[in-house]
């Protein structure tokens, strides 16, 4: 008699979940055994995803700390007050440039 194969636990219907194999295993040591190594793939995987997006993370924050404080158009000698600030592009800039840290770590938490 050939051994039956068990699919994931989430798949097997309940009455089955202690039905044993030909080599005495229910379906979830079965599964635990079969993915070993694909629980090491993805565990360094995942590593290798947080260790990139923490890189892209930082240079971003970077970045918009740097750009936060270097006003385009500089500043009024007289009162600081941006020179462009009546634009409408620069009111698009300052929105942007306040949402960006936000942004990044949303992507970086995105699967």
């Amino acid at each position: 008699m050939a051994t039956r194969q068990f699919i994931p636990c989430k798949l097997v219907p309940s009455p089955l979940h202690k039905v044993r194999n030909n080599d005495g295993k229910i379906p979830r040591e079965l599964f635990t055994k079969e993915n070993k190594l694909l629980l090491k793939g993805g565990e360094r995987w995942m590593k290798h995803t947080t260790n990139s997006c923490m890189i892209v993370a930082t240079l971003i924050a970077t970045m918009v700390f740097v750009v936060g404080f270097t006003v385009p158009g500089s500043n009024n000698g007289d009162n600081g007050i941006p020179i462009l600030l009546k634009l409408n592009g620069f009111m698009v800039f300052v929105i942007s440039d306040a949402g960006t840290p936000v942004q990044a770590v949303w992507t970086c938490q995105k699967p």
